[in-house]
């Protein structure tokens, strides 16, 4: 699945930013994208912020989410 849709940054250089200053750097990524999000911190990262978000993750729309689907493309999937 492609995330060239969502807002946000595949720069290599944001892992040393979130590192640094993790509540700033999500504040700062939500203030200029939304409460959706792309980055990449090792892994291209979705980040869904805000109660509609986890409201739609957990209960309204589960379905439509997969933790086993995204752990396929990333290199931890071939420990599991």
């Amino acid at each position: 699945m492609s995330l060239d849709h969502l807002p946000g940054s595949t720069s290599i250089l944001e892992l040393p930013r979130m590192l640094a200053d993790p509540l700033g750097f999500l504040a700062a990524r939500q203030r200029r994208h939304g409460n959706v999000f792309k980055t990449r911190i090792g892994v291209p990262t979705v980040f869904l912020l805000g109660p509609e978000a986890n409201k739609s993750v957990l209960v309204t729309s589960r379905e439509r989410f997969s933790h086993k689907g995204g752990y396929r493309v990333t290199p931890l999937a071939a420990l599991l």
